[in-house]
């Protein structure tokens, strides 16, 4: 029985604790790589999602440049407007119907992203390259943001990532090495008892001068009564001590666990407080992003109502279709602008 090196449940269930720890460990990360898988995904979702708008906002712009060829074509046949505007009008059409092919070319590309991610084979089955995805959700953006308290979100998140609780389980396994490694420096003093049940029995020997004792002549079963009757038995109780001198490799080892310990501490604060800036980040991302979508559709506003005074003046002979070109150009890019403020919101 060990009474100071080696003593106690603590130092000798030590591995088994740590093996538990790091099976919860094991169950982390394989969490943290789902909460990374999904996030992919979502993103993948939303990258579509934009790609799709996208593209709607290159088939509005081809709708303009359609209304400007006819109306061209209208003020050239009437002889109010030079031919080579008609020429210009198409050009645009062209350049716009351009821009329509390739954002659609970017949507396939979106999907064949998102549809890689979700299956298995990715677009290996003929069935899967054939298929559309077609998105039945779309980023909602609340009239007003909801009060976030940030101490409150930052707590959140220090209880909800996994690699918080990860690291905080390799600490409680630093501690529990150290119990083990503390108690290896202490002098070996164990107590020991020992009980053992002889038998003596056997022939006697023609040899021998004297008569042996009755209850020594005997065989086996004589040798085994002996045994379970304890006739002879044989008790000793001790204590035995050994006291390393210098034990330089257990204050070694020591040192190197309460080293490995401390390293764990710092990069527990690390990720702590990379969580915390990580949080503030992400509200100041969110609300650059809801001014600069506010501002994308404030300036939609104002384009719209410049290209219908545009339109407005060309009918009337004070505008040409070149400004009118331009203004949807604008507009074109200013709708383009809140598709791209959606996305980052």
């Amino acid at each position: 029985q060990h009474l100071l090196q080696g003593r106690g449940l603590a130092t000798n269930n030590r591995p088994i604790r740590i093996a538990k720890n790091n099976v919860k460990i094991n169950d982390l990360v394989f969490e943290q790589q789902v909460v990374n898988t999904v996030a992919n995904v979502q993103q993948l979702y939303w990258n579509l999602v934009y790609a799709i708008e996208n593209v709607e906002v290159a088939q509005e712009a081809v709708k303009y440049s359609l209304r400007l060829l006819d109306d061209n074509q209208k003020q050239v046949d009437g002889g109010t407007l030079a031919p080579v505007e008609v020429t210009r009008a198409r050009a645009e059409l062209a350049a716009d119907n351009g821009a329509v092919i390739t954002a659609e070319t970017t949507v396939l590309q979106q999907e064949i992203f998102l549809k890689n991610a979700l299956s298995r084979n990715g677009v290996a089955s003929p069935e899967l390259v054939s298929a559309h995805v077609v998105p039945t959700d779309r980023i909602q953006i609340p009239e007003v943001e909801p009060v976030r308290l940030t101490e409150e979100l930052v707590q959140s998140a220090l209880t909800q990532r996994p690699e918080v609780k990860e690291a905080r389980l390799q600490i409680d396994s630093a501690h529990i090495n150290i119990e083990g490694v503390r108690a290896n420096m202490m002098p070996q003093l164990d107590a020991v008892a020992d009980l053992r049940n002889n038998a003596l029995s056997g022939p006697q020997s023609p040899l021998s001068a004297s008569i042996a004792p009755s209850a020594l002549v005997g065989g086996y079963c004589n040798a085994l009564s002996q045994l379970f009757f304890r006739d002879f038995p044989n008790y000793s109780v001790g204590v035995t001590m050994t006291i390393p001198l210098r034990n330089r490799a257990a204050e070694a080892n020591m040192a190197t666990a309460q080293v490995n310990l401390r390293m764990q501490q710092q990069s527990v604060q690390r990720l702590e407080n990379l969580i915390r800036l990580d949080v503030q980040n992400a509200l100041i991302a969110l609300k650059q992003a809801r001014i600069k979508h506010d501002v994308a559709v404030e300036q939609v506003k104002l384009e719209e109502e410049l290209l219908d005074a545009e339109n407005k003046k060309l009918s009337i002979g004070t505008s040409t279709p070149q400004l009118v070109i331009l203004v949807q150009r604008d507009l074109a890019n200013a709708q383009l602008s809140v598709v791209q403020a959606v996305n980052a919101y």
